[in-house]
């Protein structure tokens, strides 16, 4: 369920983003620019790829159309974090309430030493899967395992 909450919002946040684009296209068309070059410099603006042509010096010249593109810039730096924070948020959203279920004490002290076991298990796992793996990119024997090929 938590991991439906994250998709929603980053959903949320990219629909946002071409309702932006769009909005910015038209206010770009209302400066007299046509719709294929406002479009086209909306997107620009908001992706943060900006192209050096006699189109871009329409925009940076024009008053009304310089203050629609730094808007647009803003917008697309606020959406990037509103991506990064539901990641961060929602994406370890498991973990986080697992954090909040331990207690202070000797139960708390016990979950976390039992975490950390756990955390230490899967990082020597891995530590050996990955020098079983170097090893055989080198062409040297490694010790049989469970592990596929």
């Amino acid at each position: 369920m938590v991991g439906i909450i994250g998709i929603v919002a980053l959903l949320t946040v990219l629909g946002l983003s071409l309702v932006i684009t769009r909005l910015a296209t038209m206010a770009l068309v209302m400066t007299g620019l046509s719709e294929e070059a406002a479009r086209f410099q909306a997107r620009s603006a908001f992706t943060g790829t900006g192209f050096t042509t006699s189109e871009s010096e329409k925009l940076v010249n024009h008053p009304v159309r310089r203050q629609i593109v730094m808007l647009l810039m803003i917008l697309r730096s606020a959406g990037l974090i509103s991506i990064v924070i539901s990641l961060i948020l929602y994406g370890r959203a498991e973990v986080l309430a697992e954090l909040d279920q331990r207690r202070a004490g000797g139960g708390g002290d016990a979950a976390h030493r039992q975490a950390v076991g756990n955390q230490q298990r899967k990082m020597a796992d891995q530590n050996a899967q990955e020098a079983r793996h170097e090893a055989r990119r080198h062409g040297q024997p490694t010790e049989p395992s469970a592990d596929p090929p």
